[in-house]
């Protein structure tokens, strides 16, 4: 569900915890789960605005990230 669209050109921690800040004072609650990429200001902001909710890494940024790693391994090693 998309519960947010905001134009931006930076991730870090001030830019993300306004965009969180502006769905609070829409009455946004706790969320149960954020998924985010693996971004430092991302996860700090998501830690300060969503204390309680948990976090999770996307799995299809891990898998990319994980899929380019292993392959420029390999055609280092060839």
């Amino acid at each position: 569900m998309l519960l947010s669209l905001m134009a931006g050109s930076k991730e870090d921690t001030e830019t993300v915890s306004a965009f969180f800040q502006d769905m609070r004072a829409r009455d946004l609650n706790d969320l149960l789960l954020v998924v985010s990429d693996g971004a430092a200001g991302i996860i700090k902001a998501i830690e300060t605005c969503f204390p309680r909710s948990a976090r999770q890494r996307c799995l299809a940024h891990r898998m990319r990230n994980l899929s380019a790693k292993v392959l420029d391994e390999s055609f280092r090693n060839s």
